[in-house]
């Protein structure tokens, strides 16, 4: 005789959504490690989906974005209850400066030299090079001017 019984399916488990090589951090909540750089990544409802802040060098600058972003949209858990994360402003040194090294677009420094470089409609546009930092600008400013174009 068969037995009338339904096989009951099993569930799987949810797995964890995490990018490649990520982790979540153990100390603190809504962190996510990659690599030596952290992110604090928020839940935004309006937008159903998470939004990331970061990458920060150390794990409290991102704790404390997370904490101030979480007290944005109303929410209670945080990762420093006693303290008032709503000002909170990563310190400058999170923020990366232009590429090449000289603090200018268009102006990289190379050899003890500095290369200007400019990309106009996909083409790459060699204009000199000086050793001297304010007479590449200089050159930059002048064709970014014979084109009409502003930074």
């Amino acid at each position: 005789m068969r037995s009338n019984s339904k096989k009951m399916k099993m569930k799987k488990p949810l797995k964890k959504i995490v990018k490649k090589g990520a982790e979540s951090h153990p100390l603190y909540r809504g962190l996510v490690c990659i690599r030596s750089s952290f992110a604090a990544i928020v839940y935004c409802s309006e937008q159903k989906k998470n939004i990331r802040f970061g990458p920060y060098t150390d794990a409290t600058t991102a704790a404390r974005v997370y904490d101030r972003e979480r007290v944005k949209r109303g929410r209670s858990r945080v990762n420093f209850p006693l303290e008032d994360n709503s000002n909170f402003v990563p310190p400058k040194a999170h923020i990366k400066e232009s590429k090449g090294g000289s603090g200018h677009k268009f102006v990289y420094a190379c050899n003890g030299r500095f290369q200007v470089v400019i990309r106009v409609d996909k083409e790459q546009r060699y204009l000199g090079s000086t050793k001297v930092l304010k007479e590449a600008v200089e050159l930059r400013d002048k064709e970014l001017k014979k084109l009409k174009i502003k930074l």
